[in-house]
């Protein structure tokens, strides 16, 4: 039933979410560490794009992880189901499954590792700018600057691993259900 996909849909997204935002959390604790140790701040750039890097295999293996689950389970979970309403017959679809999914994890997940990541430091350095002037404000020293980050990567960190995790899930989904229908 619809309900029932639903359910399963969020359940896959909050899984995605939770890992994605252990991810986050461990860069955002990078970065404090990084700016604990009283960097230049004409490096900040490289400094935040650095961190950033370092989080993009991690992350990578949440994605792969999560979009093969999730494609499977809209996929051949409800292949079954259909072929026997449908009685139709298929051209063996664990092997062209198998194939299709391995082949979409291949193209897409690069493509979305770079542009979370060029999204992370955009944000990231937007926001390390506006609490660079506020600190600044204040005469805090870095170490302050660096809880700063930290508790800014908290917030925009959850948030933005349920927004990815909604519309990866989503996708994934929805090319499950399709590779589904060419199987067929």
């Amino acid at each position: 039933t619809w309900k029932a996909l639903n359910r399963l849909m969020i359940r896959h997204e909050y899984k995605m979410a939770v890992q994605l935002a252990k991810v986050f959390k461990k860069e955002g604790a990078r970065m404090e560490r990084a700016f604990t140790n009283r960097i230049d701040p004409s490096l900040f750039d490289y400094v935040v794009t650095k961190q950033i890097e370092q989080s993009e295999a991690e992350l990578g293996r949440v994605l792969t992880e999560n979009i093969k689950a999730t494609a499977k389970t809209f996929g051949l979970g409800l292949f079954k189901p259909s072929k026997s309403m449908m009685q139709f017959e298929t051209k063996g679809p664990q092997s062209v499954w198998d194939s299709s999914i391995s082949h979409y994890v291949e193209q897409e997940v690069g493509k979305k590792i770079t542009r979370l990541s060029g999204t992370t430091r955009k944000k990231v350095l937007s926001a390390l700018r506006d609490e660079m002037q506020a600190s600044l404000g204040e005469g805090e020293a870095l170490p302050q600057l660096a809880k700063r980050i930290t508790a800014l990567y908290d917030g925009f960190g959850k948030a933005r691993a349920a927004t990815i995790a909604r519309t990866e899930t989503h996708n994934a989904a929805t090319f499950g259900s399709v590779e589904t229908a060419r199987a067929a």
